[in-house]
């Protein structure tokens, strides 16, 4: 979804371990290119919005 409203390729991807320290990990919800990452957090105050153009429009993201 994030794709069609932003018109960027975003890949799904799984958790990511660091090798030298195992106790650290992330899970991106997709990765853009090859540095870059996507993590989608969601706010009380979007939560009721249609969608990321309507929140982004109002001003809440």
């Amino acid at each position: 979804m994030l794709q069609l409203q932003i018109n960027i390729d975003v890949t799904n991807c799984g958790l990511f371990v660091d090798k030298d320290q195992p106790f650290l990990a992330a899970s991106p919800n997709g990765l853009v290119g090859d540095n870059e990452i996507v993590e989608i957090k969601c706010p009380m105050t979007i939560s009721d919005s249609e969608n990321l153009s309507s929140a982004a429009a109002s001003g809440k993201v």
